[in-house]
């Protein structure tokens, strides 16, 4: 059954003005509604799906979702329900741009701009998780930059809202109406540019998961592009065995800090992630130095309402990263402002504050000479502390140390049987002997087709670690079909598994 616009001149209450733009779960229509005279958004499910269940039921949990989350950072509901047969949703219509198509047409941000967009999206996530939702699908194209149409932001006055809860779920343990499981079988909701590994693998996301998607869109708007591309089964293999890229090494100018906020926010292990979206925008913050109230903007801004001169905080402009006179790593860089906006700066020939009475001319009183033997006995005692410390962290910490992997199995997650055209996901269990370090591997198949080298990170008392090798097969016909699993580090060890395809 084809899909049947919207009435281009009414639907119910509301006149149509425009379409905004169309997606899986609906078209968006600029609409206004007589009722309360005002201007909306307008979402409408289309008709093919009205009859889905599944889907009505999605949409729903989208309405509910959204109207329990109060944060100026995500898209307030009006109303919801039903008009002749469709279900829609209304809510506050907010101009500006989407982060994907901005990227697409201006490229890459400064990091500044890019820490304060992440950072409010991150507002958004932590209001959802503390409701017990997620949302699963943080993408660029679901963050709206408000009031932007061309290249200029300023990180002190840009406005962002996450929208487009349609595939938001509860956490586990919620209970009510939204705890209902509306996942079908196979299927991973969200983009897979933004999906979190455990995902692929059928584990339900929880807030981690958004902060493995928040750290790839922290990766694209410092570089213009996601950490991973190419199609689906290339993306599950580059999530799930390839290491995050540095944002740095991708661009020229990023500062390197962000490197390591991108890796933990993108790490292949949930328990390895900042534990709150929030976590990840402070340490993407404190690369810059900029603090939460400075990279803080009023909601007010959003809605035309000019803020009092109090309410907002400009941070330090930071130098163009290409601008000469930028201080070196290593020099007498400002201090941050203190409690009455003085800078404060440190190094020779600068000063940290008035002072008055001897120390002003550099006099120190004498200490008595009966006391120097104590402090030295002291001083040795700390120094000797410090050192054993350093000497026993180096030691527990060794790259390597003494991982060992002990055994492998190789067996399909599930084998395709009577299948065409499938990806079968190719388990390797790596049995270790619970030390931490890295393990070194490479994927072989029976087609004549090798993979590149791989690692995988294995924390201390994990006494084992699952790689996956995704195989697209094609043809007819039956046959067998062999992956072996080679671990060349830190010890060489290797297995084989086996399985049938078969398609008539």
């Amino acid at each position: 059954m084809a899909d049947r616009a919207v009435d281009p001149l009414t639907f119910g209450r509301y006149r149509v003005l425009g379409l905004l733009g169309r997606g899986g779960m609906g078209e968006v229509y600029r609409a206004h509604d007589s009722e309360t005279d005002r201007v909306v958004a307008l979402k409408v499910l289309p008709v093919r799906l009205s009859a889905n269940e599944e889907y009505v039921a999605r949409f729903k949990r989208e309405c509910r979702t959204a109207a329990r989350l109060n944060e100026a950072h995500v898209v307030p509901i009006h109303q919801f329900g039903e008009i002749e047969g469709r279900l829609y949703l209304d809510m506050r219509l907010v101009d500006g741009t989407d982060l994907a198509a901005w990227l697409r047409v201006h490229g890459p941000m400064q990091p500044a701009v890019a820490v304060a967009v992440v950072g409010q999206v991150a507002q958004a996530l932590d209001a959802a998780h503390e409701l017990g939702l997620v949302h699963r699908d943080v993408t660029p194209s679901n963050v709206l930059l408000a009031g932007v149409f061309g290249p200029t932001l300023d990180p002190a006055t840009v406005f962002v809202y996450l929208f487009d809860f349609g595939i938001a779920r509860p956490r586990s343990g919620a209970v009510g109406p939204e705890a209902a499981v509306l996942t079908r079988a196979g299927v991973v909701p969200g983009s897979p540019r933004y999906v979190a590994p455990e995902r692929f693998a059928g584990v339900e996301g929880d807030p981690r998961a958004d902060v493995y998607s928040l750290a790839c869109v922290l990766h694209e708007t410092l570089t213009g592009r996601p950490p991973f591309t190419g199609e689906l089964p290339a993306l599950m293999g580059a999530h799930l065995h390839k290491p995050p890229p540095r944002p740095s090494a991708v661009r020229a100018g990023v500062p390197a800090g962000f490197d390591d906020v991108v890796a933990r926010g993108m790490a292949k292990e949930p328990g390895q992630r900042y534990p709150s979206a929030g976590e990840l925008a402070a340490a993407a913050r404190a690369v810059l130095g900029v603090s939460a109230e400075q990279s803080r903007v009023p909601a007010t801004v959003a809605s035309g309402v000019p803020p009092t001169a109090p309410t907002i905080v400009k941070p330090r402009r930071q130098a163009p990263l290409s601008d000469p006179a930028r201080p070196e790593p290593g020099s007498h860089e400002p201090g941050p402002p203190d409690s009455e906006g003085v800078t404060m700066r440190f190094g020779p020939g600068t000063g940290t504050g008035a002072t008055t009475g001897p120390a002003a001319v550099g006099w120190t009183p004498p200490r008595p000479p009966r006391r120097r033997w104590l402090r030295t006995v002291l001083s040795a005692g700390v120094t000797g502390l410090v050192v054993a410390a350093v000497l026993l962290y180096l030691w527990q910490n060794a790259p390597g140390g003494a991982l060992r992997v002990e055994a492998v199995t190789v067996a399909p997650a599930s084998p395709p049987g009577q299948a065409c055209n499938t990806t079968v996901d190719v388990v390797g269990t790596l049995r270790t002997n619970g030390e931490a370090g890295v393990i070194t591997y490479q994927w072989l198949r029976s087609d004549g087709e090798t993979t590149d080298q791989l690692t995988q990170t294995v924390g201390r008392d994990a006494s084992s670690a699952n790689v996956h090798l995704l195989w697209r097969l094609s043809g007819s016909g039956h046959y067998r079909a062999t992956a072996t699993l080679q671990v060349t580090g830190p010890n060489q060890i290797q297995s084989e598994g086996t399985f049938d395809y078969d398609c008539h």
